[in-house]
């Protein structure tokens, strides 16, 4: 468990660490994590710009491409496009599961704007229709996902690597996350084979 005042650096880390883990799950590059913001790179902080992860421009494909290989570039857009979402969903969900314990926070629902247009996009791509449940059911898979016991453990390894080490690279915190146990999507069906490389990401 996180120690029990989070002040509002410790709850950015632990933010921070939450999200390196999501992507990690959906075997999208994590990016490095500091436990202070001057230790990062300008281009690692804040939101996660949309178009770095889903293309919905036409993309030129080459001549004699396959269907199948074109159904899979989009549907990888579309699986992109629901990490993109759980992502805009992360800093309120760890706010709501570990700071409404901290002294000085409350529960949060509140998403940064960045974060609020990532989560318009997405639904965009993904043509939904009810945007208010689907938000809904987004809060509520993403509670379960920090719920579960090997998720956590993953952030408390990342943090507490942090705060003794001040910055993990990108491939430090892939390297931690494996060791912890911290666990993956399925892989799709939609993809051939029946389990990625150990070094496969969509991004």
């Amino acid at each position: 468990m996180p120690p029990p005042n989070l002040d509002p650096q410790t709850l950015r880390l632990y933010q921070e660490a939450a999200t390196a883990l999501l992507l990690w799950q959906f075997r999208l590059h994590p990016r490095p994590i500091g436990s202070r913001p001057d230790d990062l790179p300008d281009d690692v902080r804040g939101e996660l710009p949309f178009d770095a992860l889903i293309a919905l421009s036409p993309v030129s494909l080459p001549e004699g491409t396959s269907l199948a290989v074109a159904d899979r570039l989009w549907s990888a857009n579309l699986y992109k496009a629901e990490a993109a979402a759980l992502l805009a969903l992360v800093p309120a969900a760890v706010e709501r599961r570990w700071a409404s314990r901290a002294s000085g926070f409350g529960s949060s629902t509140s998403i940064d704007l960045g974060w609020r247009a990532t989560l318009s996009r997405a639904a965009e791509a993904l043509g939904i229709q009810d945007r208010p449940a689907w938000t809904r059911e987004l809060k509520e898979s993403l509670d379960r996902r920090l719920a579960d016991p090997q998720v956590a453990n993953g952030i408390e390894v990342l943090v507490t690597a942090a705060r003794e080490l001040g910055t993990l690279a990108e491939h430090d915190v892939e390297r931690l996350l494996a060791r912890a146990g911290a666990p993956r999507e399925p892989w799709p069906d939609w993809m051939p084979g029946e389990a990625p490389a150990s070094d496969f990401y969509f991004d």
